[in-house]
């Protein structure tokens, strides 16, 4: 199918076969979002979102138990908001910081009397991005979900390794991230009843446009000479491949 008819399919889903209600039990269960504070986690309240959701299961008492919600953040500079109705997230200075996600915690208390625990984490930044305080924590992860993101920022910005900002942060930050979960989700997927553990990757529907061009990976004067959304749409056909390869298990070793 071409990409551009997907992509009208995608924008006028039909009438959605999965509710609140077909969640499972989350008692016990650890869970870890990026970029927690804002965008597709904790956006209007208006029901019709993941975050609300999780909420009104915690209400209805499915989730009794739970030993926490940990929201990994993105660094200051970077702030996860929506973008013209969607789940993905825009760029936006000194907003996403300590005291609005522990807001968003303290609002998620409020909601279902359960307190998620806050946990840097900067995605720019591959030397930075570390598991030593989860892990400090807990053990198992039985979600992790990796909905921290830019988009369409300058093309000067880069990530602190050099590369380009949305692939650099979208795609490689999760990536390593992820990587270094791997054996926490695994020890989640054994104490889980079904036996899984779950990772999600928030792409986009411009993933449908994107191309991988090894040569904009990084600062370059192929780079430069690439509009900034391409680069998006390259970062979240990334997002997905990462998770289609990760779903078939081929570097998934007990």
């Amino acid at each position: 199918m071409p990409p551009i008819v997907s992509m009208y399919r995608e924008s006028f889903p039909p009438k959605a076969t999965f509710s609140v209600d077909d969640i499972p039990d989350l008692s016990g269960k650890v869970i870890i979002v990026t970029g927690a504070n804002t965008g597709a986690i904790l956006p209007s309240f208006d029901g019709n979102n993941s975050y609300s959701n999780f909420k009104s299961r915690c209400r209805k008492g499915d989730c009794e138990g739970l030993p926490a919600l940990h929201c990994a953040n993105i660094p200051p500079r970077l702030n996860s908001i929506p973008h013209r109705g969607s789940l993905e997230s825009q760029r936006q200075s000194l907003h996403c910081n300590r005291e609005k996600t522990e807001s968003a915690i303290r609002d998620l208390k409020a909601e279902t009397g359960k307190e998620a625990i806050f946990l840097k984490l900067d995605l720019e930044s591959l030397k930075s991005i570390k598991a030593e305080e989860f892990l400090s924590k807990e053990t198992d992860v039985h979600v992790l979900f990796n909905n921290a993101g830019v988009m369409v920022p300058p093309i000067a910005d880069l990530t602190a390794d050099g590369y380009d900002l949305q692939f650099g942060t979208n795609t490689l930050g999760h990536f390593y991230f992820t990587k270094l979960l791997l054996p926490a989700l695994l020890k989640g997927a054994k104490s889980s009843s079904d036996g899984t553990a779950r990772v999600v990757n928030t792409s986009s529907g411009a993933s449908l446009m994107g191309k991988i061009n090894f040569d904009t990976l990084k600062d370059s004067p192929a780079r430069t000479k690439t509009s900034p959304s391409t680069l998006y749409a390259q970062s979240k056909l990334g997002n997905a491949i990462f998770a289609k390869e990760l779903a078939a298990g081929t570097e998934i070793r007990e």
